[in-house]
């Protein structure tokens, strides 16, 4: 349970690409707490990428800027295209971020990981 509840927490960072059509689709990421994903995305990839004290610490900063990031985004007044456009361009500094991070397996793994769940949430790789 804990492992799906990370992993649709994980989703909630490239939910941003999905093709989202009205108001009331954002209304579920104006609920959660930036916190909360940001602990939950750091557990998953804590778990998933066998990550080091210090990678943790590091991405769970990286992963808690970008939640209350897309927090503050989510929850404006901009349009959705705006939003998604915004959220899109966080997205690939975070997975910069990310990337910098890791080893170089872990970076291949995080980055087949991510191409993954973008194909199953319906969303364009990178």
């Amino acid at each position: 349970m804990r492992l799906r509840i990370a992993v649709l927490c994980t989703l909630v960072g490239q939910i941003v690409f999905a093709q989202m059509a009205g108001a009331q689709l954002w209304e579920p990421l104006k609920q959660r707490d930036p916190q909360e994903i940001a602990r939950a995305q750091t557990d998953f990839w804590t778990r998933t990428l066998g990550l080091s004290p210090r990678q943790t610490a590091a991405l769970q900063q990286i992963n808690l800027r970008y939640a209350s990031s897309a927090a503050t985004v989510v929850k404006s007044t901009s349009t959705d295209a705006e939003k998604r456009s915004t959220l899109r361009a966080a997205d690939d500094q975070k997975a910069a971020e990310v990337a910098d991070v890791l080893t170089p397996p872990q970076r291949d793994r995080y980055l087949a990981i991510v191409q993954r769940l973008n194909r199953l949430s319906d969303v364009p790789s990178r």
